[in-house]
């Protein structure tokens, strides 16, 4: 968030990526833990879709990660995809039944 000098007040901009930018995140290569970060910032621009898409190839080749489910959980919630967000939140509390926010996150779907 970045602040305007005329107003002090924040303000941001979220703008939704081309077809052609998705294109090219699907096909970004790396590390799970790469993977997962440029997920991570996905997220943290509310680019649902692409953040699922990193997160799961992530998944695909680590899918113990269970930081890795519960981030996919988020994508899919955010992104409207309640089933798949419900199937995530369930695979990272098999992989950690205790873990407060993956029963938290379960709940909320």
């Amino acid at each position: 968030m970045t602040t305007s000098a005329v107003e002090e007040s924040p303000w941001c901009s979220v703008a939704r990526l081309s077809p052609s930018a998705l294109a090219a995140a699907s096909e970004l290569k790396g590390t799970p833990s790469e993977l997962r970060d440029a997920g991570q910032a996905a997220l943290k621009r509310q680019d649902f879709t692409t953040a699922a898409a990193l997160l799961q190839r992530a998944l695909d080749q680590d899918p113990a990660a269970r930081e890795g489910w519960e981030d996919l959980g988020h994508a899919y919630a955010g992104a409207g995809q309640h089933d798949k967000a419900v199937l995530a939140f369930k695979k990272e509390l098999e992989l950690d039944p205790d873990s407060a926010h993956g029963n938290a996150d379960l709940a909320s779907e």
